[in-house]
């Protein structure tokens, strides 16, 4: 019944399934038996069958057979097949007591009450101990889970911490590797001031004016724009040959 609904059968299709599948052996034997042929089933079972007995059997065969079949496979869906079966007990008494008492189907001696006792013990005893096995068996993996699920949480915060301590180390490590960052110094230069004087006969004479000692600032992009050099007080380049060739002249 259980793996039926694991496959999308109904309680209605699986009842339908069960009923046609007994009356189909139930006809198959009765014709064998009655030497291949159904004649019994009006000769010597419905003829005698009185109006009290026939809605008897229509109520046993329909509502018995089919509908509560149906309920029975929605409990044993719901309860499983092991609660389910803590019941069959308490269900043969009943069907005794039904039989005795409505169909007046008297039990011949004590020895048979107390022959159906013992069974109904024995059985409830036996469903009673699978119930308990089957609730402890819940219970353990239950706890099973719960452990294997705290011992997940664990082993995932401490991989967490792991990996933030080797984070850090890393950072650490890398900060200790860097070297500090090398900034330009200013630099101090001499530099010398030449003028070209006439020296006789057309010639010309370099003479030294001044050394004048300039600091000399790092250089940056805005200094090399525009043909400046690296110092900023420093004459442009094309100006000091200007002021050499009038000097010439």
């Amino acid at each position: 019944m259980k793996q039926t609904q694991a496959v999308g059968l109904t309680s209605r299709e699986l009842a339908a399934y069960s009923y046609c599948v007994n009356s189909v052996l139930l006809l198959l034997i009765t014709y064998v038996y009655e030497g291949y042929t159904l004649s019994g089933w009006r000769d010597q079972f419905y003829d005698r069958l009185t109006w009290k007995s026939l809605g008897f059997l229509l109520f046993v065969a329909i509502v018995i057979n089919y509908f509560a079949n149906q309920w029975q496979i929605e409990t044993v869906r719901v309860l499983g097949p092991t609660l389910y079966s803590s019941f069959q007990p308490l269900r043969m008494v009943s069907s005794i007591f039904g039989s005795h008492f409505i169909l007046n189907e008297p039990v011949s001696s004590w020895l048979s009450w107390l022959g159906i006792f013992a069974l109904c013990a024995t059985l409830s005893l036996f469903f009673g101990s699978q119930i308990l096995l089957r609730d402890e068996d819940e219970d353990d993996q239950r706890g099973s889970a719960t452990r294997e699920g705290g011992r997940r949480r664990s082993d995932v915060e401490r991989t967490s911490e792991q990996e933030t301590t080797e984070r850090k180390f890393c950072l650490e490590s890398k900060q200790e590797e860097e070297p500090d960052e090398i900034r330009p110094t200013a630099s101090t230069t001499k530099k010398t001031k030449v003028v070209l004087t006439p020296h006789g006969f057309g010639t010309m004479k370099a003479v030294v004016v001044e050394a004048v000692p300039t600091v000399e600032a790092p250089e940056d992009a805005t200094s090399k724009d525009e043909g400046f050099s690296g110092n900023k007080n420093a004459p442009p380049t094309h100006l000091i040959g200007r002021k050499m060739r009038l000097a010439a002249e």
